[in-house]
C-alpha cells in the first residue's frame, strides 16, 4: 500500500533518523536515543515522487532493518522508537 514520501520523511525524522540531502536523495540516518549514529540507514529521491510505491518500501524496510509491515508500522506510528531501537539491538543491527 503506499504512503505519501512527506509522511515518511515525517515518521523517520520523528523517530530519530536524522536527515541529509545530497545530490537528488535525501539520506536517513538512525542516531539511537543515546545520540550515536548507527549504520542503519535508508534514503529517498526528494525529486517530484509524491507516493512510494510498494517496491520501494520493502527496499527501504529491508534498509531500516525491518520487514514490511513493520516499517509500515514505524511510519504509521503504531511503532515507536523505544521499540524501533529494542528490535535493532535485539537483531545486533546496533549495540
Amino acid at each position: 500500500m503506499p504512503r505519501r514520501s512527506s509522511d515518511i520523511a515525517r515518521a523517520l525524522t520523528r523517530k530519530g533518523f536524522e536527515e541529509k540531502r545530497s545530490g537528488h536523495h535525501v539520506f536517513y540516518v538512525y542516531v539511537t536515543m543515546d545520540g550515536l549514529r548507527s549504520s542503519v540507514t535508508t534514503k529517498m529521491s526528494h525529486g517530484a515522487v509524491q507516493d512510494i510505491g510498494d517496491t520501494l518500501i520493502g527496499l527501504m524496510a529491508g534498509q531500516c532493518k525491518l520487514a514490511r509491515r513493520k516499517f509500515l508500522d514505524l511510519v504509521d506510528c503504531t511503532l515507536g522508537q523505544a521499540e524501533y531501537e529494542k528490535l535493532l539491538r535485539d537483531d545486533q543491527h546496533i549495540r
